[in-house]
């Protein structure tokens, strides 16, 4: 990788520039390197964003779903094809090592592709009823415009596990990534869009806490997932509980690892250190009580 990206926000399928206060990502290893720089989105970017994803939802929800899956293949591909150019960026963004960054982009690839074959799974249940002659079917249908956000530490694949199954059941997305991480974010969209995912299904906005509060907030919103902290995790419940919106969030945890007397302690060792310390902890489900 060379030179500094321009930062774009998506917003009903074209890419805009922000007009708020700059976004400067650093290689966290050498801070004066600047990985990508732009201008957060304001209050009218989002609402922008999110009445784009309100007026593409009924088309997405009617388009069939091994259409919906099939471009998730197809940004599967673009992924594939970009993972060492792309993992070696998120190496310098986020500050895993190039092996892990590499990884990491493959995974999302795999996600894409597992969500992607979703037409070919159940989609719905039979069960008897209590009645003659009369059988209760169970179809589920798109909750609508869900609000994505989503943590630095990783940042292709936690957004590619929430986005992929939020689209290929038919909602639309309006997502937020961590400020620290909005390249791995562009790329993220990019394979997206390059894939041929319509205009307004998926909008992206780049910009610090205050978005999201104002996202979290946002009367249009139907559904919101968040991955991040404790704190910030119970106050988006908490804001969408007063609307009797659904949430749904991974929050801070405090994992153990146990060992039992019979157990191959060598082997033991390196499981826990690693689970302890790989990505140099900074992950949920990090080993945090060795019992």
């Amino acid at each position: 990788m060379t030179g500094t990206v321009q930062l774009r926000h998506l917003i009903a399928g074209e890419w805009q520039s922000g007009s708020g206060s700059p976004v400067v990502s650093v290689n966290p290893a050498r801070p004066t390197v600047v990985v990508a720089q732009g201008d957060s989105a304001t209050a009218a970017d989002l609402d922008k964003a999110v009445d784009a994803a309100g007026e593409a939802r009924a088309g997405w929800a009617h388009t069939p779903v091994h259409q919906r899956g099939a471009i998730l293949l197809e940004a599967a591909a673009v992924v594939d094809r970009n993972a060492e150019q792309w993992g070696l960026e998120l190496a310098l963004e986020e500050g895993k090592t190039r092996a892990e960054g590499v990884g990491e982009v493959r995974r999302a690839a795999q996600i894409l592709r597992y969500y992607g074959n979703e037409g070919d799974r159940e989609a719905g249940e039979m069960f008897a009823s209590p009645r003659a002659g009369e059988q209760i079917l169970v179809t589920r249908k798109p909750i609508g415009v869900v609000a994505v956000i989503t943590p630095f530490n990783f940042p292709i694949a936690i957004p590619a596990w929430k986005i992929a199954p939020a689209l290929v059941y038919g909602n639309t997305v309006v997502w937020k990534p961590a400020n620290t991480v909005p390249l791995l974010a562009v790329r993220l969209a990019e394979a997206l869009t390059t894939a041929g995912l319509p205009a307004g299904v998926l909008n992206m906005v780049v910009g610090d806490g205050a978005v999201g509060e104002a996202l979290v907030a946002h009367p249009a919103i139907d559904a919101i997932t968040f991955t991040g902290s404790t704190g910030v995790g119970r106050r988006i419940a908490a804001t969408a509980a007063a609307r009797g919106v659904p949430v749904q969030a991974e929050m801070g945890g405090k994992n153990a690892a146990v060992v039992l007397d019979d157990a191959d302690f060598d082997l033991a060792l390196d499981q826990v250190m690693l689970g302890a310390f790989r990505s140099t902890g900074q992950k949920c489900t990090a080993t945090s009580r060795l019992i």
